[in-house]
C-alpha cells in the first residue's frame, strides 16, 4: 500500500500549500459537495415524501369513511344451516 500511494503522490496533480481549516474556516467554494445534499435533491425529496403522507391521509379517509346503510332485501336470506342436509342423530351405544 505504501508503494501505491507514493507512486499515486508523484503523478498527482501539485496544489498550493495552505492552511487549510486549522486556524481559519474555509471559504464556501472549498468545500466538498457529493450532490446528496443539493438544493434541488432536497426539494424532490420532500415533494415525493409529501406526496406520501397525503396519500397516506387519503386512504385512511377513504377507510375510516361512514359506510351508507344497506337497504333491506326484498327476498329472503337464506343461512348456510338451510342448505345442509339434516341431520340424524343416532346412537351408538
Amino acid at each position: 500500500m505504501a508503494q501505491f500511494m507514493a507512486s499515486y503522490f508523484r503523478r498527482a496533480e501539485a496544489v498550493p500549500v495552505t492552511e487549510g481549516a486549522l486556524f481559519a474556516p474555509m471559504p464556501r467554494q472549498a468545500a466538498i459537495d457529493g450532490g446528496l445534499r443539493s438544493l434541488r435533491q432536497r426539494a424532490v425529496g420532500l415533494s415525493v415524501a409529501g406526496v406520501a403522507v397525503l396519500a397516506g391521509a387519503a386512504a385512511v379517509a377513504l377507510l375510516l369513511r361512514p359506510q351508507p346503510p344497506v337497504a333491506a332485501r326484498s327476498w329472503p336470506v337464506r343461512t348456510l344451516e338451510a342448505w345442509q342436509p339434516a341431520k340424524r342423530h343416532r346412537r351408538w351405544w
